[in-house]
C-alpha cells in the first residue's frame, strides 16, 4: 500500500533555477549555536512530494534555522537529488514511497510534511500519525469531509497535531486586516470581498487531479472570507464558466463568483479565475460601517518611472510562489512553535472542516444554479 501513496506524485522535473536565487534558501546545518556557543537541536523533517508545492516547503526546511530536513519521500528520485546537491543538504536522505516507513519511524523526525497530489493525503496523514510523528499537509488535508474528519479523529487520538496549511491566514498583509477587524477599526463589517486571480494557467494534468477549481482554489479565499467574517455562511451561491478548453473539457471551470451570506448579515464576495495575463491577481476588500480595510497586489519593487508616455511600474507579482513567500515561512515557523508546544493551532480542525464543506456547497450550487442554504 505504501508504494501506491505516492504513485500518483507529480514527475514533471522543475528547473533547479525556478526558486534557487530566491534569498530564503541556504545550506543547510545540523544544528544552531546560541551566543553562549551551545549547540541546539533541530526539529526533524520528512517531506513527501516535490511538486510546486513541495519545492517551497523543501527549500524554506532547509534555510530555516530551527529545522533539520532529513528525509524526501519522492518518486522522481533523480529529480529529488538533483536539488538536495544544489541546496547543500547532504545529510538528507531521499526515498520512493514502498519505503516511507524508514522516514516516519525515523526517532530523529519529530515532523511530515505532506505536499502530494490531494488523493494521496489521507494515507500518508494517518500512517504518519499512527507512527506518532506532527503532521503539517497541504490543503485539502484529504478529498472529502469524512476522510478530513477520520484523519482529525486519529490526530486527537494518537495526540499529535495536525495542521491543515492555508499559507494566506500567514500573510503579513491579510493578518494585519484581520487584526484591525478585531481591534474594531472599520466598526461592523458589511462586506469582504476578494479577488484571486492565477498569472498562469494550470496544466491540463493538474486540472484533471485537481478536484475541481472550488476544492483546489476556491477553498483558499473561503478560508480566508470565512476567518474574517468570525463564523460559517447560511448561504452559498456559486456560478462559474470555463473559457479554456481543456479545462471544460476536464468537466470543470476557470472563472467563478461567489457569494456567501452569513448569519451576521456580513455578505463574502469571491471572484476568481484561472488565468490573468497581468500576474497573480490577489486582492482584499473589507468594508464597514466605520471604513474599509485594503490588501493590495504585489510587486517586486516599488519603483515608478515617469515619462512622456506615462507612468510605468513593474508587473504585480506573477504566481503564488513569489507573492506568498513570507506566508510560508510564517507557516513553517508556527508549526515548529506547535510541535515545541509553544503554540496553540492557528488553524484547527473545525476551520479545514468547514472550508471543506463550503467547497463542496460551492460546487453543488453551480451545478444546479441555485442559492444552498449551508449548515456547518
Amino acid at each position: 500500500m505504501q508504494q501506491a501513496i505516492l504513485r500518483r506524485v507529480r514527475t514533471t522535473s522543475v528547473p533547479l533555477c525556478v526558486f534557487s536565487t530566491r534569498p530564503y534558501y541556504a545550506a543547510q546545518q545540523p544544528t544552531v549555536s546560541t551566543d553562549g556557543g551551545q549547540s541546539i537541536q533541530r526539529l526533524g523533517v520528512a517531506l513527501f512530494g516535490l511538486g510546486r508545492i513541495g519545492w517551497i516547503h523543501c527549500g524554506n526546511v532547509i534555510a530555516n534555522p530551527r529545522l533539520n530536513l532529513c528525509w524526501i519521500i519522492e518518486e522522481n528520485i533523480p529529480l529529488a537529488q538533483q536539488f538536495t546537491a544544489a541546496q547543500k543538504a547532504t545529510t538528507t536522505k531521499v526515498i520512493k514511497a514502498e519505503e516511507m516507513a524508514q522516514a516516519i519511524e525515523d526517532p530523529k523526525v519529530d515532523f511530515v510534511i505532506v505536499a502530494t497530489p490531494t488523493k494521496t493525503h489521507s494515507a500518508i496523514v494517518t500512517s504518519s500519525l499512527r507512527a506518532k510523528k506532527a503532521v503539517f499537509c497541504e490543503k485539502p488535508v484529504a478529498s472529502s469531509v469524512v476522510e478530513i474528519q477520520a484523519c482529525y479523529d486519529q490526530a486527537e487520538i494518537i495526540g499529535k497535531p495536525l495542521f491543515c496549511a492555508f499559507q494566506r491566514r500567514f500573510d503579513p498583509n491579510m493578518g494585519s486586516i484581520r487584526q484591525r477587524i478585531l481591534d474594531g477599526a472599520i466598526g461592523k463589517v458589511h462586506m469582504i470581498k476578494t479577488c484571486s486571480r492565477d498569472g498562469q494557467l494550470p496544466s491540463s494534468e493538474y486540472v484533471r487531479g485537481s478536484g475541481g477549481i472550488f476544492q483546489d482554489s476556491t477553498v483558499h479565499d473561503i478560508d480566508m472570507v470565512c476567518w474574517l467574517a468570525g463564523e460559517a455562511p447560511s448561504t452559498v451561491h456559486a456560478t462559474g464558466h470555463a473559457f479554456v478548453p481543456y479545462i471544460r473539457d476536464a468537466g470543470d471551470v476557470d472563472t467563478v463568483a461567489v457569494t456567501l451570506k452569513f448569519p451576521s448579515g456580513v455578505i463574502g464576495i469571491i471572484d476568481q479565475s484561472r488565468h490573468a495575463v497581468y500576474g497573480y491577481d490577489q486582492r482584499l476588500e473589507v468594508f464597514g460601517d466605520k471604513g474599509m480595510l485594503v490588501a493590495e497586489n504585489m510587486r517586486p519593487t516599488t519603483t515608478l518611472h515617469l515619462d512622456g508616455s506615462g507612468m510605468h511600474a513593474d508587473c504585480i507579482e506573477e504566481s503564488f510562489p513569489t507573492r506568498y513567500s513570507r506566508a510560508y515561512q510564517r507557516e513553517l515557523n508556527h508549526f515548529a512553535d506547535v510541535v515545541e508546544g509553544k503554540a496553540e493551532l492557528l488553524h484547527q480542525r473545525k476551520d479545514a472542516i468547514l472550508a471543506m464543506q463550503v467547497a463542496d456547497a460551492c460546487a453543488e450550487s453551480n451545478r444546479q444554479g441555485q442559492v444552498i442554504p449551508f449548515h456547518a
